[in-house]
């Protein structure tokens, strides 16, 4: 394929009428097995080259494979780079060397399947030139050679045309390519601003990796919209253009990847005519001490432009479900805002995420600000748990671990979840010891009634009803078990929208247990009264595996050793580890938030001792 740009001429003194510069590129012809299919475009920029003036050349590799390829050189024809004298290249190399045909530029750089990298080569006293021959580039070990055909002279203008889009030319520095995120909820059948994050474009089509809590509604504020203003200059605040859609999302890593769907009036876009500026990928397992980074994001506090942080790699923390780099601490000070926005190697590839919500040692973040009243009593005050808002953080989430998410975005798979979709080890159901289906209304549970609540027995069904608002209500049996599996079917008899129950075990008394929930609008906990403090172990999460339609699931409740899971339909949801209580007697609970008036319906309680794990 050949293809010559529509060119104008102009002329030069009064009877010469100059040449125009004529580029023609190469679709390159593969051997499927053998060479890796990838497409070579180069451009000449400005359109008007002065005598002796400055101009660039773009060499544009678009690999069109379906995995990732590996781009190690890129030979320049001497003919080419004695046009002028180059200055400077936009991604460093690390090697140069001068051959009798060309100059080779080295380079160790991954480019992700259906993405495109652009290496600017910025020249000085440019000089009337006119060259055919070939430009040569090795990807995963194979030298592709793209015919080029180049003609300069001055002055000369060049128009694409309108069905070529200008490609993104890739930047050490690639602020175009970070986003604010704001999260919208509706109130009064209006859109009203909730909060905001950053992100990075990490593909043209308007694919972007953020931060799960950016993104995500939690337990006490809902998110009804997603707005996403684009970063066109570096001293201007963002523009407000797009709405997007989740497409993964996992709280416990704190990542996610959404995607522009609408324009702000709410039409559906076209993903291939966006052509946006993304962020090539990197590979955070490269990493090293000392190694630097640039964060960028918009801080949410101190302006309203985008921000740069500069840093260095300090140091790495493990976590026992994502191995030895579960985070990469830096010793940058990043502002609260830019958590979902993008961490940069010195070569521009996005290598990490910075993450408020999560980090792997002390002072994780300077402003955590209680806002709700999660413990219940009524009263917001400093026994709540905090919401991270502001203050600053200095922990990035590697890039390799958003990897998986990344990929089945692409495959336009949908997933919300809660982190590992496994546990390490699942106790099987063993042999039964204790059970009731409360046909008998004097098998020991509670019978009471008052204006805020009640415990009941109503053919063949234990009810627990929480009158009032913001309140828990439980009922323990009497026996005393250490390691069990409970499991129990429940029914909402009368529903708030947002109400929570479910399995309580080593009760020892009304301050000190372990509680195993699901609510009403998805979201699940366990959580734990010591001495009289709630203690969030898990906190409120949103999962798609928590059924909407609450006329009847069943809870499996997992309490062994010092692991507390809990599964809905036999659905995997969570996992956590705690030692603090180790026997004490079984239970139910269920609660309300400021809905009030909430009935629950409990049927076939059975207790099994725990049998082989799998």
């Amino acid at each position: 394929m050949v293809q010559v740009l529509a060119s104008l001429t102009k002329t030069r003194g009064i009877q010469f009428t100059a040449s125009v510069i004529i580029l023609i590129f190469a679709a390159i012809a593969c051997i499927p097995g053998q060479t890796p299919e990838v497409r070579i475009d180069v451009l000449v920029s400005p359109a008007e080259i002065e005598p002796e003036g400055d101009f660039k050349i773009d060499v544009i590799i678009r690999n069109e494979e379906t995995s990732e390829v590996a781009l190690t050189e890129i030979i320049m024809p001497n003919e080419i780079l004695n046009a002028g004298d180059l200055i400077r290249t936009s991604l460093p190399e690390i090697e140069r060397t001068d051959l009798q045909e060309g100059t080779t530029f080295r380079y160790a750089l991954r480019i992700p399947a259906g993405e495109n990298l652009t290496f600017s080569y910025l020249f000085e006293n440019g000089k009337e030139l006119e060259y055919s021959g070939d430009l040569s580039v090795t990807v995963d070990g194979a030298m592709i050679n793209a015919p080029v055909s180049i003609a300069i002279a001055y002055p000369v203008v060049v128009e694409l045309p309108t069905e070529i889009p200008t490609p993104f030319v890739s930047d050490p520095i690639p602020f175009r390519s970070v986003v604010q995120i704001t999260a919208m909820y509706e109130e009064n059948g209006e859109l009203v601003d909730g909060w905001t994050g950053s992100g990075s474009i990490i593909s043209s089509e308007g694919m972007i990796l953020t931060n799960a809590h950016v993104v995500l509604p939690d337990h006490y504020f809902p998110v009804d919209a997603l707005k996403i203003a684009m970063t066109e200059s570096d001293d201007q605040p963002p523009i407000q253009r797009y709405f997007a859609e989740v497409l993964q999302a996992d709280p416990i890593l704190d990542i996610a990847v959404i995607k522009i769907s609408t324009d702000l009036d709410g039409n559906a876009l076209d993903p291939s005519s966006l052509n946006l500026p993304n962020v090539p990928l990197g590979d955070s397992d490269k990493l090293m001490l000392g190694d630097d980074l640039t964060i960028l994001g918009y801080p949410g506090i101190g302006g309203t432009t985008i921000t740069l942080t500069s840093g260095e790699v300090s140091g790495f923390t493990s976590e026992g479900d994502y191995g030895a780099r579960a985070f990469i601490k830096t010793s940058a000070t990043i502002a609260g805002g830019n958590s979902g926005g993008l961490a940069a190697n010195d070569v521009g590839e996005i290598i990490g995420i910075p993450t408020q919500l999560g980090y792997g040692g002390d002072d994780q973040f300077v402003d955590c600000r209680v806002l709700a009243d999660t413990n219940r009593d009524g009263i917001i005050d400093d026994r709540d748990d905090c919401v991270p808002t502001g203050g600053f953080i200095n922990a990035l989430r590697p890039i390799n671990l958003a990897m998986p998410l990344i990929e089945a975005a692409r495959r336009g798979e949908v997933w919300i979840g809660g982190g590992i979709t496994e546990p390490i080890e699942i106790p099987q159901e063993g042999q039964i010891i204790f059970q009731d289906d409360f046909s008998n209304p004097n098998s020991g549970w509670d019978i009471d009634r008052w204006e805020g609540g009640g415990h009941f027995y109503q053919e063949g069904e234990y009810f627990i009803e929480v009158v009032d608002a913001n309140t828990w209500l439980w009922s323990t049996q009497r026996e005393t078990f250490s390691d069990v599996i409970v499991t129990v079917d429940v029914r909402i008899e009368h529903t708030t929208g947002e109400g929570d129950f479910g399995v309580i075990c080593r009760y020892r008394d009304s301050n000190n247990f372990y509680a195993l929930e699901i609510s009403e609008d998805g979201y699940y906990a366990i959580w734990k009264f010591d001495r009289g403090e709630v203690y969030a172990l898990i906190d409120w999460q949103y999962s798609n595996d928590v059924p909407k339609d609450m006329r009847g699931v069943t809870i499996t409740a997992t309490c062994v050793g010092d692991q507390l899971s809990l599964e809905v339909n036999d659905r995997f949801i969570a996992e956590v580890r705690d030692s603090d209580f180790t026997t004490g007697n079984l239970g139910l609970i269920a609660g309300t938030w400021e809905t009030p008036n909430l009935s629950v319906a409990f049927d076939d309680f059975i207790v099994f001792q725990p049998g082989e794990t799998q």
